[in-house]
Formats: C-alpha cells, structure tokens, sequence
C-alpha cells in the first residue's frame, strides 16, 4: 500500500478504499497505542481515517450487524489522530 500511496501522491491523485479492515480480519493486530477506542476494529479503522488528505480520500466498510454500526460509531466520537 505503502508505494502506491507515494505514486498517487506524486501524481496528485487520491484513493478510494473498500473493506480497509478486511471484514474485521485485523482483530488480532493489536494497536496499543489507541486508548480511548476500545474495538480492536474499530483502532483500525481509526487509523486508515487519520490518514492524510492526500491519501485516502474515501473509505467504504461494511456493517453486516447493528452491532458493528455501533462498534465503528464508536470512532466518529474521536478526533481523527494527528500523528
């Protein structure tokens, strides 16, 4: 991902992600240095939304339950990372 998000950058071009937590296959990557987020899950798709403005210009993720809408609420009430 790494390199095309510099060929795009270098060509001005954003990018549009589908399934950025591959259907909560990240779960067991754990991400400590989140704290106020809880859902393993949900710390991820925290960090794909605090990427910069450049990068990533739209993010689709799918919520098969209400249980995972309430999950990925839970990171609109934060503030995308600065860091």
């Amino acid at each position: 991902m790494k390199p095309l998000v510099s060929v795009c950058n270098l060509l001005q071009m954003n990018i549009m992600v589908s399934k950025p937590v591959l259907e909560g296959g990240v779960r067991d990557t754990k991400i400590d240095t989140i704290k106020n987020i809880e859902d393993p899950v949900a710390k991820h798709l925290q960090l794909v939304r605090s990427m910069p403005p450049r990068c990533i210009i739209s993010t689709m993720c799918g919520m098969k339950s209400i249980e995972n809408l309430k999950k990925n609420f839970e990171v609109i009430k934060n503030e995308p990372l600065n860091k």
